[in-house]
């Protein structure tokens, strides 16, 4: 079974957009979609769309995405390459917990949808 925020690879699940969360759910239980830069194919053959970390922003406790259009190219390379629970490359967490607040302070969610 895929760790969770992965999809099997293409072909192996019917109809996906006919299901109601068909990348899974965030830990706060609401449905996760396409995400900023849409589905990011991955060496091992799934796909990411979210890639969330946990933080706090002005003292409340938050999930964000990490895979937002501030992220560098070679970092998001590494990110879709490395084994879930490895460190994260460098700065990438700093410039998710920016875009999220940038989208916060116009009244947004930090995620795209």
């Amino acid at each position: 079974m895929p760790a969770p925020g992965y999809l099997r690879p293409q072909g192996l699940l019917p109809a996906l957009d006919t299901l109601e969360a068909p990348y899974g759910y965030r830990q706060n239980g609401t449905p996760k979609g396409r995400g900023w830069m849409g589905e990011l194919q991955r060496p091992d053959g799934y796909v990411s769309t979210e890639l969330s970390i946990g933080t706090e922003i002005d003292g409340v406790p938050q999930d964000v995405p990490l895979i937002t259009p501030n992220q560098g190219f070679r970092d998001m390379n590494q990110l879709l390459s490395q084994q879930p629970g490895a460190p994260l490359p460098r700065g990438m967490a700093g410039k998710a917990i920016d875009h999220a607040i940038t989208q916060m302070k116009r009244g947004r969610s930090p995620y795209k949808d």
